[in-house]
């Protein structure tokens, strides 16, 4: 019985180094190339990290790429994942988002900022972390955290990427 405890306390303790890590990355990353290319990284349970790039070019490429990251997981036997990717994002009220949710793509809409998205999955418990990217004149671009959600439940954050740990 105390094995089994031991080993539950070090795969927590893989999973929330590899948050940390992913995290430490986005920032470290972005200050020197002031860019995020969209990837996927698995946790294994001998806290070894799959790297996955994925191409979010199209709609249809982008399915493809979250379906064979997915079979990765699986294939794998991911014990946790992280997505992160740039994007854009449009604060609409719930009214008007209702009305244009199919019409207007963030990246088109007038009032859109530039975001960096972090998603993070392990059993029962995912994070989504949300960075805005600000570029200004005579300024070195700059990350501004703007969301920092935890949920114990990962279908609460229903996405193309959720719920791939069993």
């Amino acid at each position: 019985m105390e094995e089994l405890s031991e080993n539950v306390l070090d795969s927590t303790e893989l999973i929330n180094n590899f948050h940390k890590r992913n995290i430490k990355f986005i920032e470290d990353c972005f200050s020197e190339r002031e860019e995020i290319k969209p990837m996927g990284l698995i946790l294994v349970p001998n806290g070894d990290m799959l790297y996955a790039a994925l191409d979010f070019s199209t709609l249809e490429i982008k399915e493809q790429s979250t379906d064979q990251f997915h079979s990765a997981i699986i294939d794998n036997n991911g014990i946790a994942y992280a997505i992160m990717a740039e994007g854009w994002s449009a604060q609409v009220d719930k009214k008007d988002f209702e009305k244009i949710k199919h019409t207007i793509r963030p990246s088109k809409h007038p009032d859109r900022i530039e975001i960096i998205t972090y998603y993070f999955e392990a059993k029962n418990i995912s994070k989504l972390v949300m960075w805005e990217i600000k570029r200004e004149k005579n300024i070195k671009p700059f990350l501004v955290l703007i969301l920092d959600q935890d949920n114990d439940n990962p279908d609460v954050l229903l996405s193309k990427f959720s719920g791939f740990i069993e």
